[in-house]
Parts: C-alpha cells; sequence; structure tokens
C-alpha cells in the first residue's frame, strides 16, 4: 500500500537496465512507426522523407555512429536523438532529466557532425534521398524525448521536442488558438496560427519550428515569476527564497477577442 508507481518504475530501472534498454526501444520504434503514418498523410507528404528504419549503425571507415531517427524535410535533415524518460516530479529527478538532456543534444550534435561529414555515404546508409545537391543540404541535431518538459525550446542550441510538437507541424500545420462549441457540440476554431501554407514554406519554418515551438511561445509573454521569501533564523544565514512561475492568460480580453472575429463565445 502507498507505493508510487514513478518510486516503482524508479526501483525497477535501477536494478534492471535491461527493461530501460526496451522501454527505449518501444518508443523509438512508436516515434519511428506513429512519424512514418504521419508523413503519409502530411499535406506537405512531397517533401518529406523518413530514414528506411529506426535505430539505424552508420558506419564510415572505422567510425560508426547509431542514428536513433533520421528524417527530411526539403533540404533540411534532421539527426535525432531519442529519450525515453518518465516525467520528473522531484528536485533529483529535474536534476536526473537535465542532465540526460545534456547528454541527448550532445549526442544528436555528434551524430549530426558526423552525418554532415559524410553526407553521401550516411545519407545512402539512411535511405534518404534528397532531390537537392549535396552541397545545398542541411544537416541539424534534434532531440525527441518522451517527457513534455523542456519541450518547445531549445537546450544547448538543440531543439527538444515531444511527439505532439513533432506531429503538429506535419499532419495539422497549424495551431488553434480560439474557438467555440455550437448548438451541435462541435468546436468551431476562429482563430489559428498558421506553421506554413505550402510545402516550401514549411521547409522554410521546420527549423525554427523545432527551436522554438509556437506551442509554448504564445505563453512565454503570460509568464509571471513570483518569489517567495522564506524564514531566516539567523543574523549569519542568508535569505533565500522560493521562486515560481505561472501562466496568467488575459481572460478579460478573450471575448471581445473572440467578437471582434465573429466568434460566439
Amino acid at each position: 500500500d502507498g507505493v508510487q508507481f514513478p518510486r516503482l518504475l524508479d526501483w525497477l530501472l535501477e536494478r534492471n537496465p535491461e527493461v530501460e534498454q526496451d522501454l527505449g526501444a518501444l518508443f523509438e520504434r512508436f516515434i519511428y512507426a506513429s512519424l512514418k503514418d504521419t508523413f503519409l498523410e502530411s499535406p506537405i507528404c512531397s517533401s518529406l522523407q523518413i530514414a528506411k528504419a529506426p535505430s539505424i549503425a552508420v558506419s564510415i571507415g572505422n567510425h560508426e555512429e547509431e542514428i536513433d531517427l533520421a528524417f527530411s524535410v526539403g533540404h533540411r535533415v534532421f539527426i535525432c536523438e531519442l529519450k525515453s524518460t518518465q516525467f520528473p516530479t522531484e528536485p533529483l529527478e529535474h536534476l536526473n532529466y537535465r542532465n540526460r538532456l545534456d547528454e541527448a543534444t550532445e549526442q544528436s550534435i555528434r551524430k549530426a557532425a558526423f552525418v554532415r561529414a559524410n553526407l553521401k555515404e550516411a545519407m545512402e546508409q539512411l535511405g534518404l534521398k534528397p532531390k537537392n545537391t549535396a552541397a545545398d543540404i542541411e544537416v541539424y541535431p534534434l532531440v525527441v524525448s518522451s517527457s513534455p518538459l523542456f519541450s518547445g525550446w531549445n537546450w544547448n542550441k538543440v531543439g527538444i521536442c515531444d511527439w505532439f510538437i513533432l506531429r503538429r507541424f506535419f499532419a495539422e500545420g497549424k495551431l488553434e488558438l480560439l474557438g467555440y462549441h455550437n448548438e451541435q457540440g462541435e468546436m468551431i476554431h476562429t482563430m489559428s496560427e498558421m506553421f506554413y501554407t505550402s510545402a516550401d514554406e514549411a521547409v522554410e519554418a521546420v527549423a525554427g519550428y523545432f527551436e522554438h515551438a509556437p506551442q509554448v511561445r504564445i505563453f512565454e509573454r503570460f509568464l509571471k515569476p513570483c518569489e517567495r521569501p522564506l524564514p531566516v533564523f539567523s543574523d549569519t544565514e542568508k535569505p533565500k527564497c522560493i521562486r515560481t512561475f505561472a501562466v496568467q492568460l488575459p481572460h478579460e480580453t478573450l471575448p471581445a477577442v473572440m467578437k471582434s472575429r465573429g466568434s460566439q463565445p
């Protein structure tokens, strides 16, 4: 009784590394299969390619790198490092997760540089065949995490995304901002941010999207920090405070915005 599932999972993974490896492999296969299906249904499918399989070992001479996932959007190629982890809820878990992001970004940067330096051979082994010449191809590192924490921002100058951020760019190409339910209970969207309106625009927008996703960017101006001082019990003790952040949306202005767009709040 009283055993928390995250603690039980931590205990299991710590004592059986093979289980953690199995979970990582499952995550890699899920992302690959889901993204492949998304590409087939995407409105910009003609500009999209995905590697021939997940987790491909690319070998050039005596150097080998395992590429968890690779895909291309036009002439932009993304070399992805995938990380499967539970959502961190405690300070130590946050620290461990940030360390994992440091490790993942370092790996993705190294692997992207490897592919960039051996572009022709690496692309052949990955099964990617962009229409552009090698001189036009741009290679980017990217980290795909199973956790939404820090997704949508860049970490060590490498984009971090979860499945939902990854999928939305290709499946929907927009972010709905405002809407209302009609009399039939259907959601009617009245305000959206378009990521692109054509395949060419998508190619130009994709790198910036992963560096700073609109899903988090639109809320940053509403982010309010709050500092609460902790009690100090002696003159020698240094003052400390707890800093928290909250998103405070402008609820009083939303009805006016919706009305100006012909919505029914």
